[in-house]
């Protein structure tokens, strides 16, 4: 189904002119083409593929807990928390089919698999920007062809001039669904849900300040608008957009724009592969518009692409996927990390800066953190402002087995259980459950009634931090979202918590230094697990979880529910924000605690710890909260001979053998990296997990083992499909003659 332009108004420009001044016709590369959601080919996929497919994005957590799934799992509707609906069967869905929708394949190992589509084509003379090749796994062929076609900087410059509109006239919401439907037409299907959910929240603001207008009433039958923000934008649209019509004309004008924010939503949802978010929200969508075709088609496409990846999942299921995470798997969108080309570069950058700041918090330790040389690569001296690549941690001295390297405390650590129950420090989510710790040691604050403390200095830290930017405010509405599936762990609802921890702390700085949330000390010491480029991924290459809620919903009501105008503050738009989620997902650590006779999941990040690379033979070992009262107490003790509070964030990292000078200090990303043949899968599952972060394993000597021998049994099965198809030829030329 095509993705469809706004029709009313057309959005301004400066002068009808784009960039350099050259005339465009919007006409001529409106959003409306290029958005098409093929059925999957039959394409044989060999077993490590539909291992790579099925596992990858499956598991988002470092540690494989044992988690249970509730029996319902709560929904929402644009802007606000909605009923419960029950959680699909597996009994409902097929027993055949191809792995999920089908998209283009495009490597050094894989053939194109779209139509009309070929690496050939794609070698005569035409040079691929893979960095515009978009997000969505589903629409290489129509973005190669738009490349091909020499289309692609008309669209760029479309872009712009939208984007200019958007930023000047923020209370218009149709400018900002033009830029969803330009980035959906770029193949940015999760930017695109971005922005028709913000255009979606100014029409739905709207409307319910005119039907208040319409029933002579001070207050709206559905309520106030969500935040002050939209308040205001609302009725600016209302004064000036809308200025002159009655309440009945503004009415319909409104529904207009209310049901192409539908179309628009749910178009991108079908890009992002978030397949089910699109059924829920489209059965919203048809009871109130239900004679609408283009809701309906969109629908019907959503169903395909839902009942395509149930039958993949279903055929491509394994021993480590059990039917728990296979229903959450399937529920799941699926996206690229991805850099934004139209964002400025540098924000991307850790620079020697970055590393010398990061670094302050190693002096007088056994290590420090360096730039990582692979093979026998000198880097150069990097000049001011250059990015350093790719970071590790590494011994400036010998560490003796046993020792411990590294104690990282951190606040921006949280859990699936809300701090106002008053059972977890809110700043180290250290236990305050009675019998470890005395109830008169707990700090109450008396500006907040929501929160408590394990000690003055969790709290001192807290109070002139990031509690600052959340004392009084009530964020218990996500914990009502979030499930957790069997075997895995988990799954991504985690990440908006965490989000609003993150958020909280950059907010605290930036609003007095002003400075991009993106180079906040925090953000800028993160880095996400871009692909290299020039690459185009396909089909194989690891794809990343993706939830309407997790990823747009939750973060925008933070930013709103925390008075930031996203709306005309250029620092917190949709790309900005999938960029800190990239970095939070990567950078994050699991752990689990039954302190308090329940499963408490805690979602950390450590700001020194997170710079530990991978490795399936580590020389490091590590360990988080205790996991209940029954360990010693020599795990919670610090340097300083200090006892932490039972259950906090804290990482304790020890040195698991005799480690050298200059050496590089590596944790395992995989609780046993080897695998176990008896659970989760064996040694197969964990590698094609790994893929999350490495495209061929991580250049242990293990890793480098299984690449020779994969690499020799793919060059003995060419051999022997080649002297198949030698021997057949022969036999046609037998029967020929």
């Amino acid at each position: 189904m095509a993705q469809r332009a706004p029709q009313t108004p057309v959005h301004l420009t400066f002068g009808t002119e784009f960039a350099e001044n050259t005339p465009v016709d919007p006409e001529a590369i409106s959003p409306t083409i290029f958005i098409n959601h093929s059925k999957p080919s039959s394409k044989h996929l060999t077993k490590k593929q539909k291992l790579q497919a099925a596992v990858a994005g499956l598991y988002d957590d470092e540690d494989l807990i044992d988690l249970q799934s509730p029996a319902q799992v709560s929904t929402w509707t644009a802007g606000h928390i909605a009923h419960t609906v029950n959680k699909i069967a597996m009994d409902d869905v097929s027993d055949q089919g191809n792995l999920e929708v089908k998209v283009d394949n495009v490597g050094p190992e894989m053939e194109m698999a779209t139509e009309g589509v070929s690496n050939e084509s794609v070698a005569r003379g035409c040079v691929i920007r893979t960095e515009w090749l978009g997000t969505s796994p589903f629409y290489l062929g129509p973005l190669l062809d738009l490349q091909k076609t020499g289309g692609l900087d008309a669209v760029i410059a479309y872009r712009e001039a939208v984007a200019r509109d958007a930023v000047c006239f923020p209370h218009d919401p149709v400018p900002i669904l033009s830029l969803s439907g330009i980035y959906g037409q770029l193949g940015f299907s999760d930017i695109a849900v971005g922005y028709a959910h913000r255009a979606f929240l100014i029409v739905e603001a709207a409307m319910s300040i005119n039907k208040s207008i319409l029933l002579k009433d001070t207050q709206s039958v559905t309520g106030a608008p969500a935040s002050t923000v939209l308040n205001t934008l609302a009725k600016d649209m209302i004064s000036i957009k809308l200025h002159g019509l009655g309440p009945c004309s503004m009415g319909d004008e409104l529904q207009h724009l209310h049901r192409q924010s539908y179309q628009m939503l749910l178009a991108a949802l079908l890009g992002t592969g978030a397949n089910w978010d699109g059924l829920l929200l489209a059965k919203t969508a048809l009871k109130l518009y239900p004679e609408d075709l283009e809701l309906k088609e969109l629908q019907h496409e959503l169903k395909e692409a839902f009942r395509y990846r149930s039958e993949g999942y279903r055929d491509a299921q394994c021993k480590a996927t059990m039917n728990a995470d296979m229903v959450e798997a399937i529920q799941m969108g699926k996206i690229y990390q991805k850099k934004y080309p139209w964002m400025d570069q540098d924000l991307y950058k850790r620079t020697s800066q970055t590393l010398g700041e990061a670094n302050e918090a190693f002096e007088g330790s056994s290590c420090e953190i360096r730039a990582v040389t692979f093979g026998t690569v000198k880097l150069d001296f990097p000049k001011k402002g250059d990015d350093v690549g790719p970071l590790g941690i590494f011994a400036t001295r010998d560490i003796q087995q046993g020792e411990l390297v590294m104690l990282d405390r951190t606040v921006t650590g949280v859990s699936n259980v809300p701090s106002s129950t008053l059972q977890h420090c809110d700043a180290c989510q250290g236990c305050l459950v009675p019998p470890f710790i005395r109830p008169e040691c707990i700090v109450h604050p008396t500006c907040c009634s929501k929160v408590a403390y394990c000690s003055l200095e969790c709290y001192k830290a807290a109070a002139t931090g990031y509690h600052k930017v959340l004392c009084g405010k009530d964020f218990d509405w996500m914990y009502e979202n979030i499930s957790v599936a069997k075997t895995s762990g988990a799954p991504s609802h985690w990440k908006a918590i965490i989000f609003l921890r993150v958020i909280a702390v950059v907010l605290a700085d930036i609003n007095h230094t002003r400075v991009h949330p993106l180079r906040h000390p925090l953000m800028a010491r993160m880095s996400a697990n871009y692909p290299p480029e020039g690459k185009i991924l396909g089909q194989y290459d690891a794809g990343h979880q993706w939830l309407y809620f997790t990823n747009v919903v939750a973060p925008t009501q933070i930013l709103l529910q925390l008075g930031v105008n996203i709306f005309t503050d250029t620092f917190w738009t949709p790309e900005v924000i999938q960029t800190i989620f990239w970095r939070i997902e990567i950078n994050a650590n699991m752990a689990a605690t039954e302190l308090t006779n329940r499963k408490i999941h805690l979602f950390n990040i450590n700001p020194n710890y997170l710079f530990f690379n991978h490795s399936c033979q580590p020389n490091i070992s590590w360990h988080g909260a205790c996991h209940d009262g029954n360990v010693g107490i020599d795990w919670l003790m610090t340097p300083e001979g200090r006892i932490l509070q039972p259950g906090c964030s804290g990482v304790w990292c020890i040195a698991a053998r005799h480690i050298k000078k200059d050496e590089q200090l590596t944790i395992s990303y995989a609780e046993d990296p080897r695998g176990d043949d008896t659970a989760e899968g064996g040694r197969e599952v964990k590698r094609a997990w790994l893929c999350k972060w490495f495209d061929n394993g991580c250049g242990c000597p293990i890793c480098e083992e299984e690449n020779r021998v994969e690499a020799v049994r793919i060059k003995e099965q060419a051999s022997q499909s080649s002297g198949v198809v030698d021997s057949q030829s022969k036999m046609d030329g037998v029967v020929h003659n």
